[in-house]
């Protein structure tokens, strides 16, 4: 079998080179076809990094009504995955001071999983935590007085979140 030399292997999917010629590169209007996926441009106002797209928020709300908004436009509460990711998203807050929710919530048997279902294998938890103080904190945010340090958070809090989607549809 032979390969196509126009298509690169990068992690597990496949993703066709870009051509060399002029005009054939892709309007940043238009989606790209790369292999098997189709890449879409973040929205105005969402922030690329890596293969996701990130809306962050100012406006302040509880966990809840923050997971709704994030699946009302096309996403959902961010998930944290590398230390980069969590920079990434410690550092694009809108406002330093400001503490934010992602998409962590403790499931019944006490551990915290991802909204979107994939497993948390990565952690970056403060010291202390998850605390789950006075049994009700069951909500995970980015803590601003620990420069960013994951925190257990009740989840009718109303803070800032952010909100993630991939690139690839």
């Amino acid at each position: 079998m032979q390969t196509d030399p126009r298509k690169t292997v990068l992690g597990s999917r496949i993703f066709g080179r870009q051509s060399s010629r002029r005009g054939d590169q892709p309007s940043k209007h238009r989606h790209k076809r790369c292999g098997w996926w189709k890449v879409k441009p973040c929205p105005p106002g969402w922030l690329q990094f890596e293969k996701s797209c990130y809306l962050f928020s100012n406006e302040t709300s509880t966990w809840d009504a923050a997971s709704q908004h994030c699946a009302h436009v096309g996403g959902y509460l961010a998930t944290v995955n590398s230390l980069r990711e969590h920079n990434f998203t410690a550092d694009n807050r809108l406002y330093q001071e400001n503490d934010l929710f992602v998409g962590g919530r403790r499931s019944e048997d006490g551990s915290f999983q991802w909204v979107n279902g994939e497993s948390m294998e990565f952690t970056h938890w403060g010291e202390g935590e998850p605390s789950n103080t006075d049994g009700n904190q069951n909500c995970l945010q980015l803590r601003a007085k620990t420069n960013g340090l994951w925190d257990d958070q009740r989840c009718d809090e109303t803070i800032p979140n952010v909100c993630e989607k991939a690139m690839f549809g």
